[in-house]
């Protein structure tokens, strides 16, 4: 679920508003599993299964509309990052906060965590903690010239490379890194969500995680299995920002082509 997504909600489920029973239940049971993946993540004391958890109940909170939880759960998860020295976990933390901060009217405090967002994503390497740092900063500061002055000086910095080296060497240069082959990622992506909701049925790739049976404690598992396989630093709303095989397998090869320069 992506910050927007979350904001609109937060602003469609206030005081007075009257959502449909099948969208009460479903905040229900997402706010009581994700209560039980925190509470099971202290009892066996991971630190960063922990920090997910409560990453994963901030989201719910603010899925339900209640920013001042969803923002102390975010505080406490970046708490836990920072002491697992997880900077992209952190940033993404500080991320989520902002816009319960907005939806509190604290404008100022939003805007210096952005930032705080934005410079952290950027040391990480976490691109999509740096898009939404920037969006946000945007949308506070009422700018919208940031993220096209970047991507324009991205290509102007290419261009004049390009030209420096000359058409012979663009003609000659090798092909670029291809990546992680994406069949093979699939093949181990479904086999982990598998196991994660023990279930032995076939998995569509682009059905929802969470319609295929995946709570909160299966989804902590999955992003630290999938982290682990393929020796990834992923962001705590893997499962959000990517919800289906198809789109986390997308990502996952992306994330290798650009690892390898590709």
């Amino acid at each position: 679920m992506s910050e927007v997504q979350l904001a609109n909600l937060i602003r469609q489920d206030a005081p007075g508003d009257k959502p449909p029973p099948s969208y009460t239940q479903a905040r229900e049971k997402a706010a009581k599993a994700s209560s039980e993946a925190v509470s099971f993540a202290g009892k066996v004391g991971v630190k960063s299964m922990r920090a997910i958890a409560l990453f994963w109940r901030a989201h719910v909170y603010l899925w339900s509309g209640r920013a001042d939880s969803g923002l102390h759960a975010a505080n406490d998860a970046e708490r836990l990052f920072n002491e697992l020295g997880d900077q992209c976990g952190e940033a993404n933390s500080l991320v989520l906060s902002i816009n319960p901060l907005l939806a509190m009217n604290k404008k100022d405090k939003a805007l210096e965590v952005a930032n705080k967002a934005l410079a952290m994503a950027r040391e990480c390497g976490d691109f999509t903690a740096e898009d939404a740092s920037l969006k946000a900063i945007d949308e506070i500061e009422g700018r919208n010239k940031i993220v096209p002055q970047m991507i324009m000086q991205d290509y102007s910095q290419m261009d004049v490379a390009a030209a420096a080296a000359g058409p012979a060497s663009v003609a000659a240069a090798p092909p670029k890194p291809r990546g992680l082959d994406p069949a093979v990622v699939k093949h181990k992506v479904l086999d982990m969500v598998k196991n994660v909701i023990s279930s032995d049925d076939e998995i569509e790739t682009d059905s929802p995680f969470m319609e295929a049976g995946m709570d909160s404690l299966s989804s902590v598992e999955l992003v630290s299995q999938v982290a682990k396989e393929f020796q990834m630093a992923l962001s705590p709303a893997l499962i959000f920002d990517f919800p289906t095989v198809r789109a986390m397998v997308d990502h996952i090869v992306d994330e290798s082509k650009a690892a390898l320069g590709g």
